[in-house]
């Protein structure tokens, strides 16, 4: 049976979030269809330009949610 790859499941490849046996399978697609590989490089090209954005706040911001947290009455 043939798979079938979509750009869906190269983006689950991309960030990790795909089972040992899928890497595996995407990995051997990737290094012998040149469709595929063309289409790993177009979505690899365009995560590695996303911002790298760091999801942790000021110390401050943490301060004042906890101070509002203390002071909210229901």
């Amino acid at each position: 049976m043939e798979q079938t790859y979509t750009d869906y499941s190269l983006i689950k490849f991309i960030y990790g979030e795909c089972s040992i046996p899928e890497r595996f399978e995407m990995e051997y697609a990737i290094e012998n269809d040149s469709k595929i590989r063309k289409a790993f490089r177009r979505l690899l090209t365009a995560y590695k330009s996303f911002p790298k954005v760091l999801f942790k706040p000021s110390d401050r911001s943490i301060a004042n949610i906890l101070l509002f947290s203390n002071n909210y009455s229901v």
